[in-house]
């Protein structure tokens, strides 16, 4: 669910703090959990526990009574991210089109929002439908297998979209500071060759002086 959220500030943020983008992507996400939660509880209050023998010494714990119509989970969820998916790559379109966009001079900024937004629609898309095809044709004991690498990968993806975010926001702080420095070197030796010329001034007018 986290992930989620921080797609949704990173569109919130591409669309220039919009309420209405806000509005849409917050009441998606609330049908979207609400949709999936529904399936669930409505599948595992029709679920029975059974043992599984695959050899003689070994016993394993599997679910029976369970749904066909179980899939449906992911189905909400596949919505959902097509959803922010489809607002990134419409702001990211709009964005570098229009000469006077007003994420011209955050062009790089920009960029990695919309690559890291699409990059995580793709893996967790590819990641989503597999769950959705697993729990479609493996059989019932095979179902949980791909959880956990869903709810990991999803995590990761999160963590490395924020940190690729302080990594440029770094890169644009060290290239403002550089782009300070040349200015800097420029004022201090002006200055210093206004000191000299006032001196070579006075010395003119010692020397007149003495002359007279």
């Amino acid at each position: 669910m986290l992930p989620e959220v921080i797609l949704q500030m990173r569109i919130y943020a591409l669309y220039s703090l919009n309420k209405k983008i806000l509005a849409l992507t917050a009441v998606v996400f609330i049908a979207a959990s609400t949709a999936s939660a529904a399936v669930m509880g409505t599948v595992l209050s029709q679920i029975t526990a059974s043992a599984f023998r695959p050899l003689p010494d070994m016993i394993f714990c599997v679910p029976a009574g369970v749904s066909k119509h179980f899939f449906a989970f992911w189905v909400p969820m596949l919505a959902y991210e097509s959803l922010l998916c489809g607002l990134a790559l419409l702001r990211g379109f709009q964005a570098f089109q229009s000469l006077a966009s007003p994420f011209r001079s955050g062009k790089y900024l920009v960029g990695i929002l919309i690559r890291d937004s699409v990059l995580y629609f793709l893996v967790m898309f590819a990641a989503f439908l597999t769950d959705l095809l697993v729990w479609i044709m493996a059989p019932v004991h095979l179902i949980e297998i791909p959880i956990g690498f869903s709810v990991a990968l999803s995590c990761v993806m999160g963590n490395r979209m924020i940190l690729n975010v302080r990594e440029m926001n770094k890169g644009l702080a060290e290239e403002r500071s550089l782009s300070r420095r040349p200015s800097m070197l420029v004022s201090d030796t002006h200055v210093s060759s206004e000191r000299i010329l006032s001196a070579v001034e006075i010395a003119q007018l010692r020397s007149l002086r003495a002359g007279a």
